[in-house]
């Protein structure tokens, strides 16, 4: 639904069915948000994509190493290096321990 969404431009209605998911009781996939996450990126949804990224890590699940790969590749490809960095460095958080993105 998101990459038919995304495909035909309706960018905002994507970050509202991301919002959803944040209400919802979901089990532990990250398979699927990475899935999420790679649609996200490939249409240039960076923002939207990185407040997923910090719902998995909110909600207590553990990214894998493909999350973190399609998170790093994306920002670099989506001209975000200086977030990428970050994300490389396992440093999501500010010195008050806030969202950097």
């Amino acid at each position: 639904m998101i990459t038919v969404l995304a495909s035909n431009g309706l960018y905002e209605k994507v970050k509202v069915l991301c919002s959803y998911l944040k209400s919802e009781d979901l089990e532990a996939d990250i398979e699927g948000f990475n899935y999420v996450l790679v649609t996200l990126m490939d249409f240039g949804i960076t923002k939207t994509a990185m407040e997923c990224f910090r719902m998995i890590k909110l909600v207590g699940w553990e990214p894998d190493e493909s999350t973190f790969k399609i998170l790093i590749n994306g920002l670099e490809s989506n001209g975000e290096s200086n977030v990428s960095e970050f994300v490389r460095e396992g440093r999501c958080h500010d010195s008050a321990h806030h969202w950097i993105f």
